[in-house]
C-alpha cells in the first residue's frame, strides 16, 4: 500500500465532505494530530478505523487502501468486512512471525549468555596473586625445554621451562597451570609481566633490564623470569629456577654469548621518521663528519633531536666493512649522548672487537671487569653504575657496595650512619652483552656526601667456589 497516496485521498475525501482535521477526529474519537499524520502518509490508520473512516468519507475499504476513486465497472465484489478481516489477518499473521523472530532470537541469547556464564564460570580471568615455579626432578640435570608456543596481537611468544615442571598462575579461588591459562584467555603475557612490575615497585623482586631493545629479567630467592624484547624482534619468554641466568650464560633471546667491546662513533642527526610497522623504533637519518647520510633503524628509548651531534657508543661480536649501516646492523647500541665537540674533537674509534678492556682504578682484583658512573646520575646522594664484564667467567654481583674517600693519599672507607647495616642475597649476572646497570642510594648508610674524591668499592663473586674480587670505580663531587 502506498501510505503517501491514501493520506492524500483521505485529505481529498474529507474536504469534499467539508470537514475540518479537528471535526473528523470527534467523530472518530482521535486526535487531530493523528489525522494529520495519516494525511500526510506518516502513519497508516489502524485496521479498526477502516470502517468508520470510511463510513464517514462514504468511500469503501478497497478505495481507502488503493487510495482513489474504484469506477463500478473495475470495482472488486468483495465486502469490505471481508476485507478488512483479510487485512486483519494479515496483520496478526506479521505480528505472529514478527513474535516468533523475537522469541528465537531471545532464546539464542539466552544459549549464548548460558555458554558464556558457564566458560567464565569454569575459566574465571585471574587477578594474579601469586605465582608458583615447581621445581623438577632434583635428580635430573636442569635443561631448558620449549613448552609451547603463544600467540597474542598476532605476536608469537615461545615459552621455555628451565628447571622447573609447572608454572601455575595463582589468585583468591586457586591455581591455574600456565598453558591452560593463556589458552583459555584468563590471563595473557602482558598481564603476568605487569604482575612481576608490581612485585618489583614492592620491593618484592628485582628486576634487570638489558641493553638489547627492553629484555627484562626479574628474580627473586628462588626463581627466575626473562621477558625477551630485542630490536630483532624476539618475543620469547623464560620461566625457571635461580640458576637459569647462569646457566644459560647469557645465550637466552636467540643470541649467542660473546663478549662485546665498545667503541664510539659521532654522527649528526638530520631527520628523524616514525616507524609505522614497530612501536618501539624510529629511523635515524644520521651523517658523519665529511660523509654521506645514512638512515638506521634504532630503539625508541634512546633519546635525540634532529640536528643535533650525539656519540653513539657500540659493542660488535664480529668483522664487517666499515659502514654506517652494518654498524647498526651487526653491532649492538648501548648509549647515546649529545656532544658540542668542534669536528677535530669528535671522536670516531676503529671497530674493535674482543679487545682487551682495562680499568684505570686503583682497586682492580678483576680481570676484563669495568665498572663506570653512567652520564647524568651522580649526585652527593646516589648514583647509577654500569658494570661490563668481558672476562667471559661464571660471575656474580651482589647489592653490597662500599664508599672510600681519598684523604691525605690514602683511600679511607666513609663512616656509616646507619647502626645495623644489611645486604639481601640476591645475586645478577650481566647481560648477554656483558652489562649490568645498578642504581645506589648511599643516603641510608653514608649520609649526604661532602665535596671530595671518592671511588665506589663492588664485590664480585668468581666460579664454584665463589671466589671474592674487589674492582671499583671513582668520581669527584665538587
Amino acid at each position: 500500500m502506498d501510505q503517501i497516496k491514501i493520506g492524500l485521498f483521505i485529505a481529498k475525501c474529507r474536504k469534499e465532505k467539508g470537514l475540518t482535521q479537528q471535526e473528523l477526529a470527534d467523530k472518530l474519537h482521535v486526535t487531530d494530530r493523528a489525522i494529520s499524520n495519516w494525511e500526510t502518509g506518516r502513519r497508516m490508520p489502524d485496521i479498526s478505523f477502516y470502517k468508520p473512516l470510511c463510513e464517514i468519507l462514504d468511500i469503501s475499504v478497497n478505495e481507502l487502501i488503493h487510495g482513489e476513486h474504484i469506477a463500478k465497472e473495475k470495482f472488486i465484489s468483495t465486502t469490505d468486512e471481508t476485507l478488512i478481516k483479510a487485512l486483519h489477518q494479515s496483520v496478526v499473521e506479521k505480528r505472529k512471525s514478527r513474535n516468533a523472530m523475537i522469541l528465537l532470537i531471545a532464546l539464542l541469547l539466552i544459549i549464548i549468555l548460558a555458554i558464556l556464564s558457564y566458560h567464565l564460570s569454569r575459566y574465571p580471568k585471574i587477578d594474579i596473586h601469586n605465582i608458583v615455579l615447581s621445581p623438577s626432578d632434583p635428580d635430573k640435570k636442569a635443561s631448558l625445554e620449549k613448552q609451547f608456543s603463544y600467540k597474542l596481537d598476532q605476536q608469537e611468544y615461545d615459552i621455555y621451562y628451565y628447571g622447573i615442571e609447572n608454572f601455575e598462575l595463582c589468585d583468591e579461588k586457586g591455581c591455574y597451570f600456565l598453558k591452560n591459562a593463556l589458552d583459555m584467555e584468563q590471563t595473557s603475557i602482558k598481564k603476568i609481566q605487569a604482575f612481576l612490575d608490581k612485585e618489583y615497585a614492592l620491593g618484592n623482586i628485582s628486576r634487570m633490564g638489558l641493553y638489547d631493545g627492553g629484555t627484562l629479567i626479574y628474580e627473586n630467592n628462588q626463581n627466575a623470569m626473562i621477558f625477551c624484547n630485542t630490536l630483532e624482534g624476539n618475543k620469547d619468554v623464560y620461566f625457571g629456577t635461580k640458576e637459569m641466568i647462569l646457566s644459560l650464560q647469557n645465550s637466552y633471546c636467540q643470541k649467542e654469548s660473546l663478549p662485546p667491546i665498545k667503541f664510539i662513533r659521532t654522527y649528526h642527526v638530520s631527520k628523524i621518521t616514525e616507524n609505522t610497522e614497530d612501536e618501539n623504533s624510529i629511523y635515524v637519518t644520521l651523517k658523519p663528519n665529511n660523509g654521506e647520510e645514512t638512515t638506521v633503524k634504532i630503539s625508541k628509548r634512546f633519546s635525540i633531536t634532529v640536528g643535533l651531534d650525539y656519540e653513539f657508543s657500540f659493542y660488535t661480536l664480529e668483522k664487517f666493512a666499515d659502514t654506517i649501516s652494518n654498524i647498526f646492523e651487526y653491532s649492538v647500541l648501548v648509549s647515546v649522548y649529545e656532544t658540542s665537540k668542534s669536528p677535530e674533537e669528535q671522536i670516531n674509534e676503529p671497530i674493535y672487537v674482543n679487545e682487551k678492556m682495562e680499568s684505570t682504578a686503583e682497586l682492580n682484583e678483576a680481570e676484563n671487569v669495568v665498572m663506570e658512573i653512567k652520564e647524568g646520575t651522580l649526585t652527593n646522594k646516589k648514583a647509577t653504575i654500569v658494570i661490563t664484564d668481558l672476562s667471559g667467567k661464571d660471575h656474580t654481583y651482589g647489592d653490597y657496595y662500599r664508599i672510600d674517600k681519598l684523604k691525605d693519599g690514602t683511600w679511607q672507607e666513609v663512616k656509616e650512619v646507619a647502626d645495623n647495616a644489611m645486604w639481601n642475597d640476591i645475586g645478577y649476572g650481566v647481560d648477554r652483552e656483558g652489562k649490568l646497570e645498578l642504581e645506589i642510594n648511599w643516603e641510608w648508610l653514608y649520609g649526604t656526601l661532602p665535596k671530595g674524591r671518592y671511588r665506589i668499592v663492588k664485590d664480585v663473586l668468581e666460579g664454584p667456589e665463589n671466589k671474592k674480587l674487589y674492582f671499583s670505580t671513582e668520581f669527584t663531587l665538587e
